[in-house]
């Protein structure tokens, strides 16, 4: 009975563990622009010292921070006084009004931006254009109710949609500052070692693109401070 439990344990949260990697969103367009296809569980907190805890989710497409209140989503009104995002896994940093996703924690940090590369200028009225107060409950943000994990799903997978692209773009965040993970960018802010940098990054060929590449880098930064 024990080992027939723990089989069903195990398995009940590996398939927890492969829904919550499979949520995440691969596609973006304008019916689905949310990075997660549910809303969850999350804690917001702020430069302040508050915290508010809602289900949360991050719309990539207009870099905004949207929660569920009421059975209809908003936007966080206050972006600017956010200071980083918990969702299960996912944490979210904001810097000047963006937001990143924190890929490697550590003394030096890889981030991610991720910005949206708009062939056209977005649909009037699309959501993300409205103002910070207003209910967004579109075709484009279809709130359910209903989830095994609770989250409702947000993101409407149409294969006829145009894609948007999304371009990705790693920094490194030392301190307070934020470094864009290219050669020149990390040559200028360690300028009292460009030497050893650059012959660092050409003999193990460092992928800025890479995290793999990007770590082995940090390691390297962090043993030159």
């Amino acid at each position: 009975m024990k080992k027939t439990f723990l089989l069903f344990f195990i398995t009940w949260v590996t398939s927890g563990f492969i829904l919550s990697q499979n949520n995440y969103n691969k596609r973006f367009t304008e019916n689905s622009f949310f990075l997660l296809n549910s809303f969850h569980k999350g804690i917001a907190y702020f430069n302040n010292g508050g915290k508010s805890e809602a289900k949360y989710n991050y719309n990539v497409v207009y870099d905004k921070v949207c929660f569920i209140k009421n059975d209809q989503i908003y936007e966080i009104s206050n972006h600017s006084e956010l200071d980083s995002i918990k969702i299960n896994n996912l944490t979210l940093y904001c810097f000047d009004e963006k937001n990143y996703e924190l890929i490697v924690p550590g003394e030096i940090k890889i981030l991610l931006y991720r910005k949206a590369n708009f062939s056209s200028p977005a649909p009037e009225g699309a959501y993300g254009t409205s103002s910070n107060t207003a209910s967004v409950s579109r075709k484009t943000s279809l709130y359910t109710g209903k989830g095994l994990y609770g989250g409702e799903n947000v993101n409407i997978q149409n294969k006829s949609d145009s894609e948007i692209p999304i371009v990705k773009k790693y920094y490194f965040q030392v301190g307070d500052e934020l470094i864009l993970a290219t050669k020149n960018q990390v040559n200028k802010y360690y300028k009292n070692n460009k030497t050893e940098i650059k012959e660092f990054i050409k003999e193990n060929k460092i992928d800025f693109q890479d995290i793999n590449g990007l770590k082995s880098l940090i390691s390297f930064l962090k043993n030159l401070n």
